[in-house]
């Protein structure tokens, strides 16, 4: 029995007047939903390259000048993200468990009815919304004059282009590099509560786990996606 799923299908109608069930980012003449923000591809060129003209840009300019913090602000954001990281964790891993205990996990990975939620597709939308927000972590950095580490940096951008291209592709498997993302975040707050008032908890983290974290992580997401190559039945 789903606990989640009817308050936020009735969130979502009491915010857009419309049904999760109406929810389409993929539709099923094959073509994506133009109406929905940021769906173009060349839109998302076009943010993605701005975030390092932004970022390196800004970098330059900071170099003049003293470094800017903003505790408060940065303690908000942090409890915000990993809050909401939370939220859309428990609602994803809460559908995607009858699919796996039904069918199991080749299923839940390679089949297209997997599609057949539109729940769950609105919650990989949300999710890759979201990943314009996480690029604000990079932004304080920047103003707080803190060395950017290659990975925090990239890391960023690619999640925004893994999220938007498993979206655009409809694939079945993208739930599994979702759920490890937004469980790092999460993570991230249980583990390191005294890293509230850090510019960056993702930064505190891998001090604790190197980079390992997100190799490890790159290699699950990497390794689930190549039975699909080979999922003829479905």
């Amino acid at each position: 029995m789903r606990v989640l799923a009817p308050i936020f299908e009735n969130l979502y109608q009491s915010l857009t007047g419309k049904r999760v069930q109406d929810f389409y980012f993929y539709q099923r003449d094959g073509t994506i939903n133009q109406d929905l923000p940021l769906y173009n591809f060349w839109t998302v060129v076009s943010l993605y390259i701005g975030y390092y003209v932004v970022i390196f840009g800004l970098q330059r300019i900071m170099k003049g000048f003293q470094p800017i913090r903003f505790k408060n602000t940065v303690i908000v954001h942090n409890i915000f993200l990993s809050s909401m990281s939370l939220a859309l964790l428990l609602m994803i891993v809460e559908r995607l468990i009858s699919p796996i205990t039904e069918h199991g996990l080749f299923y839940a990975v390679c089949s297209a009815d997997m599609w057949k939620d539109r729940g769950l597709e609105l919650l990989y939308y949300i999710n890759y919304l979201f990943k314009y927000y996480e690029l604000l972590d990079t932004v304080f950095l920047v103003l707080a004059k803190k060395d950017l580490e290659f990975l925090h940096v990239y890391h960023h951008g690619m999640t925004l282009w893994l999220t938007w291209t498993q979206l655009a592709g409809n694939t079945s498997v993208q739930w599994v590099p979702i759920v490890l993302n937004l469980a790092v975040h999460v993570l991230v707050l249980l583990l390191c509560p005294s890293c509230h008032g850090s510019t960056n908890l993702v930064e505190e983290v891998f001090d604790h786990f190197p980079d390992r974290t997100v190799f490890h992580r790159s290699l699950v997401c990497l390794l689930l996606q190549l039975p699909r190559h080979h999922a003829k039945q479905f």
